[in-house]
């Protein structure tokens, strides 16, 4: 028997400071952490929270931590994706959507409300590096996640007769580019 597994810091079954752990689901785990963060983030601020504090409070290994995200700012990037995923979960596109012109006038006002709420995780971050990477990520999952349903709306408005014949993929484009013209004022104040 090694010395870490007789001091009960390295068994797979066993927490840290050798409390027992019920093995999880990494999903559930994975939760756990972000949760855990998300929380941390609220009371403390991004910057002031170390990845230490995340695994003191889920008791759980830096191995453990690791197994899930490369580091905190991967973290942070999981609490956009959630974020924007929350978003738009109530977003529908296709052939069922009778008012693309609504859905679209919808899409601004609920963005122009976002610029001046208080938008979860980024009230936490403090630093221009911080900022930036959330920035970077919502970009990212606005690229992934928004473009694909205004593309959908601006097609579906094509062919109810709403909107005029243009090159679908570049009017998104537009529209994202705008987007994040945006986001980059409220997010960076530039």
């Amino acid at each position: 028997m090694t010395l870490g597994r007789y001091l009960g810091i390295i068994q797979t079954d066993v927490g840290l400071y050798g409390v027992a752990m019920k093995k999880k689901n990494p999903d559930a785990r994975r939760k756990e952490l972000v949760d855990a963060a998300m929380q941390l983030f609220f009371e403390r601020g991004y910057d002031s929270v170390r990845v230490e504090d995340v695994l003191d409070k889920v008791g759980l290994s830096k191995g453990g931590f690791y197994h899930h995200f490369k580091s905190k700012e991967d973290l942070l990037r999981e609490l956009v994706r959630a974020e924007v995923a929350t978003m738009l979960s109530s977003s529908v596109v296709g052939p069922e959507i009778e008012d693309p012109v609504g859905e679209l006038v919808a899409l601004f006002e609920r963005g122009a409300a976002d610029l001046n709420a208080d938008l979860g995780v980024l009230s936490t971050l403090g630093t221009f590096p911080a900022r930036t990477a959330y920035l970077d990520e919502l970009e990212s999952q606005f690229d992934q996640r928004l473009k694909p349903f205004v593309e959908g709306l601006i097609a579906r408005g094509i062919d109810l007769g709403l909107f005029r014949s243009v090159d679908v993929r570049a009017t998104a484009e537009v529209f994202l580019a705008v987007n994040n013209h945006g986001n980059r004022l409220a997010v960076l104040g530039k």
